[in-house]
């Protein structure tokens, strides 16, 4: 599974980085960045509920 950010609708909520730690990290202006590419398969359910609860719907699995 990959996973990518729209930058453009991030707004920083970080309810991505809180609920998939080692995917996830908000970077120096406050957006949502992924660090893991491919996404580990023990953190598939944490990236797909952080993708479910993105307020911005800027994340997409891929």
């Amino acid at each position: 599974m990959r996973v990518t950010v729209d930058r453009t609708k991030c707004y920083g909520h970080g309810i991505c980085e809180a609920l998939a730690q080692s995917v996830f990290t908000l970077d120096a202006d406050g957006k949502s960045t992924v660090t893991a590419d491919p996404v580990p398969e023990s953190e598939r359910i944490a990236v797909e509920e952080a993708i479910a609860c993105c307020p911005s719907e800027a994340l997409r699995a891929l």
